[in-house]
């Protein structure tokens, strides 16, 4: 089995797995709700990134083919690679937080995950806006 082969029976299997932890997801989020639409937003990252491989894959990089298209070539498969990788990561973080989002409540003195998710949100986009603003008068 040569690589081209067993790298897209694995994106198959990845899709299929984001399919089932999507419907896993959404039968959760009826008793769990942060754990089951964490699970579904993580499964639709990654289907998401599938997609957009595919798109690069099999729609832009073929138009790209000839000696005169390989720094377009190049570009492309770097932006694309970005976005696969950077989906991909966004929804492994969505389904590490759908595995502790529902934990006992104070049980370990810890902050809750979904709570110290919103806090961290909180920060990062004050962060932002600060040195978005600061740019402005600068």
């Amino acid at each position: 089995m040569n690589g081209a082969t067993l790298f897209g029976a694995s994106e198959i299997a990845v899709a299929a797995l984001a399919v089932g932890t999507m419907i896993f997801g959404l039968s959760l989020a009826r008793r769990h709700p942060a754990a089951g639409w964490s699970s579904v937003a993580g499964a639709c990252a990654w289907l998401l990134a599938e997609g957009a491989f595919r798109i690069q894959s099999s729609l832009i990089m073929p138009r790209l083919a000839g000696h005169e298209h390989e720094s377009a070539r190049l570009i492309v498969g770097m932006l694309g690679e970005a976005v696969y990788f950077g989906l991909g990561g966004i929804g492994i973080l969505l389904l590490f937080l759908a595995a502790v989002a529902d934990r006992a409540p104070n049980s370990d003195q810890r902050p809750e995950p979904v709570a110290l998710a919103g806090k961290l949100a909180g920060q990062a986009w004050r962060y932002y806006s600060a040195r978005n603003q600061r740019g402005r008068r600068g």
